[in-house]
């Protein structure tokens, strides 16, 4: 059971919309099946694979107002670094397949940055809030 207050308000607002899961549910549908075919080729954990229900309900257009874009919500700084391509006529955050693939990699790359995987995901956490502050 959740501590933290911010994981108990996200909890109740889960438990009090069910209907909520049933659209990334049906979206997952489509994509599942790569995803944990890139995450199983990199020996990373499959419980990553439901991040995208809490990133983007598995919508791979999702936009959040901190400008992070696609299934796995790379900001344009983070997907540039990884190697996604972001001009006026392309955008790799929100292709599927390019997005999985750089998605997949990044915590074995914070892995060998921070020396673990809870770090790994502790440093993903981070990341995410100081993005979301903003500059």
């Amino acid at each position: 059971m959740p501590t933290r207050p911010s994981s108990i308000a996200s909890s109740n607002w889960y438990a009090n919309h069910p209907d909520y899961l049933e659209r990334p549910g049906a979206a997952a549908e489509q994509y599942l099946h790569y995803i944990v075919e890139q995450l199983s080729a990199r020996s990373m954990p499959l419980e990553l694979a439901l991040l995208p229900v809490v990133e983007s309900a598995f919508e791979p257009y999702a936009y959040s107002r901190a400008r992070a874009s696609g299934l796995w919500q790379f900001i344009p700084g983070t997907g540039s670094l990884y190697g996604l391509k972001q001009d006026w006529w392309y955008d790799g955050r929100r292709d599927v397949a390019a997005s999985t693939a750089r998605r997949a990699r990044l915590p074995a790359a914070l892995h060998d940055d921070l020396d673990g995987l809870a770090a790994a995901i502790g440093g993903l956490q981070l990341r995410r809030r100081q993005c979301a502050a903003g500059p």
